[in-house]
């Protein structure tokens, strides 16, 4: 039987981290300088004022929801910076992928839209078109800033469906946390849950989101940790929005 290498961290208030290395790579020294350098990063009481809940719902089935027709696109004054970042992801080898755009506020019923990843990366808050093109933006600008001067609402942009899964073990007692990859496009590089996101395909004939969701999510646990269906259960979806990211 392989051992699996352990360690627990001191928190505030007598609690502890009981940490646990699913990578073979990882060993009980390595563990503890992973979690010793990430212990406080990301406490940010500002950046979670920024974040409601919106809804929770007991199944996908009570996912209230509407599939709007038509494709996402950019706003006019970002089409360009659009085209360009598309170029330099390619370039990158990354994927412009289907996301399920919110069509509007994050309100119910929630209306998606088709769109792609790239149509967020250009939309973002901290993105600086003139980066890639300096010639047609102010310098040093992000689009947060000149969503303002443009007079763009923030529910223009391209703010699309992503799930973090709360993975939760022992009757609730721990809980799963991943180390991301450095190249990630979002947030690489730092300690967090597990996460996917899907990528459904509107314009495919009969399309049913709620039942390309739930394979999904048994796609995701099957492929990251070898979980069937009859391995897990879904005790709950809450849907939140995240006004900044």
């Amino acid at each position: 039987m392989v051992e699996v290498p352990t360690y627990q961290h001191k928190l505030d208030d007598n609690h502890v981290l009981n940490a646990y290395s699913i990578d073979p790579s990882i060993g009980s020294q390595e563990l503890e300088s992973l979690v010793r350098d990430n212990d406080g990063i990301g406490n940010d009481p500002d950046k979670a004022k920024e974040i409601s809940l919106v809804r929770k719902f007991d199944s996908f089935d009570d996912f209230d929801f509407v599939v709007v027709e038509g494709r996402y696109e950019v706003p006019e004054q970002l089409r360009a910076f659009r085209e360009a970042i598309g170029k330099e992801y390619d370039n990158k080898g990354r994927y412009n992928g289907p996301v399920a755009i919110v069509d509007g506020s994050v309100e119910l019923p929630l209306k998606l839209k088709q769109g792609g990843f790239y149509d967020y990366a250009a939309t973002k808050l901290g993105a600086i078109p003139a980066e890639l093109l300096p010639d047609s933006y102010p310098a040093d600008k992000a689009n947060g800033e000149l969503f303002e001067e443009w007079g763009i609402p923030n529910d223009e942009r391209a703010k699309y469906l992503g799930h973090a899964y709360l993975m939760l073990t022992n009757n609730g007692k721990e809980l799963t946390l991943v180390q991301r990859a450095k190249g990630m496009a979002v947030a690489g590089d730092c300690m967090g849950v597990a996460g996917s996101t899907p990528n459904p395909n509107f314009s495919e004939h009969g399309f049913d989101y709620v039942n390309y969701v739930k394979g999904h999510v048994n796609d995701e646990m099957m492929e990251e940790f070898k979980l069937g269906p009859d391995d897990f259960s879904v005790s709950g979806i809450y849907l939140f929005n995240d006004k900044r990211n």
